[in-house]
Protein backbone atom coordinates (compact mmCIF):
# COMPACT_ATOMS: atom_id res chain seq x y z
CA UNK A 1 0.00 0.00 0.00
CA UNK A 2 1.53 3.37 -0.92
CA UNK A 3 1.93 6.03 1.84
CA UNK A 4 -0.60 9.24 2.14
CA UNK A 5 1.51 12.04 1.18
CA UNK A 6 0.17 14.29 4.07
CA UNK A 7 0.44 11.39 6.52
CA UNK A 8 3.78 10.72 5.28
CA UNK A 9 4.95 14.40 5.21
CA UNK A 10 3.28 15.27 8.63
CA UNK A 11 5.71 12.16 10.44
CA UNK A 12 8.82 13.59 8.57
CA UNK A 13 8.12 17.21 10.26
CA UNK A 14 7.83 15.71 13.40
CA UNK A 15 11.32 14.20 12.95
CA UNK A 16 12.48 17.99 12.73
CA UNK A 17 13.96 18.09 9.96
CA UNK A 18 14.63 20.93 7.01
CA UNK A 19 12.82 21.18 3.77
CA UNK A 20 15.94 19.58 2.17
CA UNK A 21 16.30 16.63 4.25
CA UNK A 22 12.33 16.33 4.65
CA UNK A 23 12.43 15.58 0.29
CA UNK A 24 15.20 13.10 0.80
CA UNK A 25 13.29 11.46 3.18
CA UNK A 26 10.23 11.87 1.76
CA UNK A 27 11.82 9.84 -1.79
CA UNK A 28 13.28 7.07 0.39
CA UNK A 29 9.99 6.18 2.34
CA UNK A 30 8.15 5.95 -1.23
CA UNK A 31 10.50 3.45 -2.84
CA UNK A 32 12.10 6.15 -5.30
CA UNK A 33 8.74 6.76 -6.57
CA UNK A 34 7.29 10.11 -5.40
CA UNK A 35 4.05 11.18 -6.45
CA UNK A 36 4.84 15.43 -6.89
CA UNK A 37 7.62 16.96 -7.02
CA UNK A 38 10.44 19.22 -4.96
CA UNK A 39 8.77 22.26 -5.30
CA UNK A 40 5.17 20.90 -4.57
CA UNK A 41 6.65 18.89 -1.50
CA UNK A 42 8.40 21.77 -0.02
CA UNK A 43 5.13 24.12 -0.21
CA UNK A 44 3.01 21.07 1.78
CA UNK A 45 5.86 20.82 4.25
CA UNK A 46 5.72 24.43 4.86
CA UNK A 47 2.18 24.28 5.64
CA UNK A 48 1.68 20.64 7.19
CA UNK A 49 1.72 20.38 11.33
CA UNK A 50 4.06 17.60 12.70
CA UNK A 51 2.10 14.21 13.00
CA UNK A 52 2.14 13.53 16.36
CA UNK A 53 4.85 11.20 16.92
CA UNK A 54 6.12 8.56 19.46
CA UNK A 55 9.89 8.71 19.70
CA UNK A 56 11.91 5.51 20.96
CA UNK A 57 13.45 5.79 24.39
CA UNK A 58 16.76 5.04 23.68
CA UNK A 59 20.14 5.06 25.73
CA UNK A 60 22.23 7.99 23.78
CA UNK A 61 25.90 6.89 23.33
CA UNK A 62 26.76 8.83 20.28
CA UNK A 63 26.45 12.47 18.79
CA UNK A 64 25.77 12.47 15.18
CA UNK A 65 27.58 15.56 14.00
CA UNK A 66 26.15 15.40 10.52
CA UNK A 67 22.43 15.26 12.01
CA UNK A 68 22.93 17.37 15.06
CA UNK A 69 21.17 14.92 17.12
CA UNK A 70 21.89 12.21 19.21
CA UNK A 71 21.55 8.20 18.57
CA UNK A 72 22.29 4.49 20.18
CA UNK A 73 25.13 2.81 18.98
CA UNK A 74 24.89 -0.77 19.08
CA UNK A 75 27.77 -2.93 17.28
CA UNK A 76 26.77 -6.93 17.11
CA UNK A 77 28.99 -10.23 17.27
CA UNK A 78 29.76 -9.57 13.12
CA UNK A 79 31.00 -5.84 13.61
CA UNK A 80 27.17 -4.80 12.13
CA UNK A 81 26.49 -1.27 14.16
CA UNK A 82 23.17 -0.44 14.55
CA UNK A 83 21.88 3.12 14.93
CA UNK A 84 18.52 4.24 16.55
CA UNK A 85 18.01 8.31 16.69
CA UNK A 86 16.76 10.29 18.53
CA UNK A 87 14.44 11.23 15.71
CA UNK A 88 13.21 7.80 15.78
CA UNK A 89 15.03 7.27 12.33
CA UNK A 90 16.95 3.75 12.16
CA UNK A 91 19.82 2.73 10.11
CA UNK A 92 23.26 0.92 10.09
CA UNK A 93 26.93 -0.25 8.84
CA UNK A 94 28.22 -3.39 7.55
CA UNK A 95 31.97 -4.30 8.54
CA UNK A 96 33.19 -3.24 5.57
CA UNK A 97 31.81 -0.08 5.31
CA UNK A 98 32.48 1.94 8.65
CA UNK A 99 30.97 4.88 9.99
CA UNK A 100 33.35 8.10 8.29
CA UNK A 101 35.86 9.43 10.42
CA UNK A 102 34.16 12.61 12.13
CA UNK A 103 30.68 11.66 11.78
CA UNK A 104 30.00 10.31 15.48
CA UNK A 105 31.64 11.73 18.68
CA UNK A 106 31.10 8.87 21.57
CA UNK A 107 29.03 10.66 24.91
CA UNK A 108 30.63 10.55 28.17
CA UNK A 109 28.72 8.40 30.38
CA UNK A 110 28.06 9.34 33.62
Amino acid sequence: MKPNLYQLAAEIKAEGHDKYMAWNQYIIRTGLKPEIDAKEFYAIYEKISPAVATKPVINATHHDNYFGIDCEMTTDEFGVISIVWSSGMTGGYPPCNPPEEGRYTPLESN
